[in-house]
C-alpha cells in the first residue's frame, strides 16, 4: 500500500511537470535538489519528505493536495508504464509492440 502511495504521487508530479514542458533538472533547480533525486521521485524509489513534496508543488504552480489525488483518468499511469516497457525493449521487440498496438488500436 505504501509503496503504490510513493509510486503515485511520483507519477503525479511527472504528469505535472510534463503538463508544463519541463525537464527535471528545470524542476530540480527550481526546488533545490538534483535532477537524478527528482527521477528517483518521480519513479517512486525514494520516499518524499511533505517539505520538498511543498517545494515541487510551488515549483509546479499546483496545489499540493494534487500528487495525492487520482486523476480522472489513468492515461499518463498508462503511458509511463508503455514507455518504461518500450525503453527496455530491443529493435525487434519494439517492432512486435508496435505491430501489437497497431493491431489493437486499428
Amino acid at each position: 500500500m505504501e509503496e503504490e502511495i510513493i509510486l503515485h504521487i511520483g507519477t503525479r508530479i511527472r504528469y505535472f511537470r510534463r503538463k508544463q514542458h519541463l525537464s527535471q533538472e528545470e524542476v530540480a533547480h527550481r526546488v533545490g535538489t538534483s535532477q537524478s533525486y527528482l527521477g528517483k521521485v518521480e519513479r517512486g524509489v525514494v520516499v518524499v519528505g511533505v517539505e520538498m513534496l511543498q517545494k515541487i508543488a510551488i515549483a509546479l504552480d499546483v496545489d499540493l493536495v494534487q500528487f495525492f489525488q487520482k486523476p480522472e483518468f489513468h492515461d499518463e499511469v498508462v503511458k509511463d508504464k508503455i514507455f518504461e516497457i518500450v525503453k527496455k525493449a530491443t529493435p525487434k521487440e519494439r517492432r512486435i509492440i508496435l505491430n501489437i498496438v497497431d493491431g489493437v488500436v486499428n
